[in-house]
């Protein structure tokens, strides 16, 4: 499974699932992707799930079709 590395802006955030998001954001190498972030949603993950509010820029790495 090969992964990609890539700079990105989240647009947007929807609930999937108990524990999970589904990110789109906007990268410069593939435009609009949609991304899963499993298990963002959990008690000891208010951190991370801070840092995925809309129009903050991250370092992404996916894979997938």
């Amino acid at each position: 499974m090969q992964y990609e590395k890539t700079q990105a802006f989240v647009l947007h955030s929807r609930a999937f699932k108990e524990t999970s998001l589904i990110l789109h954001c906007f990268t410069l190498k593939f435009g609009m992707v949609s991304v899963l972030a499993k298990g963002i949603k959990r008690k000891n993950s208010q951190a991370k799930r801070a840092i995925l509010q809309p129009f903050n820029q991250l370092l992404i790495r996916f894979s997938g079709r």
